[in-house]
């Protein structure tokens, strides 16, 4: 849940919802939006406040792990879409690859937060 919560701090979703793609990128009123909203809004810190907030009086066992799997991907490919369409912005990422039978590098994107995490 950490890496979940330094992810979506690292966007400015107020510049999402104005821009317009926010309706694009979560089903209105669904689970992830929710749970996307409640981190940002800092009211979710933990698995357990997520659930308590999404599935109260429920065990929803292997349905949040999925969502916040979901989410996480959700956010990544949105942050990899919005630096790299935006002009003029350096975003730190680095390519890396590696050779392959064919003698072409595989290419990927990394982002390396502040806690040391990297998202690829």
């Amino acid at each position: 849940m950490d890496e979940l919560i330094e992810l979506i701090s690292s966007i400015n979703i107020n510049k999402l919802k104005s821009g317009g793609l926010w309706r694009f990128i979560f089903e209105p009123d669904s689970l992830m939006e929710q749970l996307c909203e409640a981190i940002h809004d800092g009211r979710v810190r933990s698995d357990e406040d997520a659930i308590a907030l999404l599935y109260p009086g429920q065990k929803p066992g292997a349905k949040f792990i999925n969502l916040r799997e979901r989410l996480q991907e959700r956010i990544l490919s949105v942050v990899f879409l919005l630096e790299f369409r935006t002009p003029g912005v350096r975003t730190g990422r680095k390519p890396i690859s590696s050779a392959t039978a064919s003698g072409r590098p595989p290419w990927c994107c990394c982002q390396k937060m502040p806690s040391g995490s990297v998202f690829h």
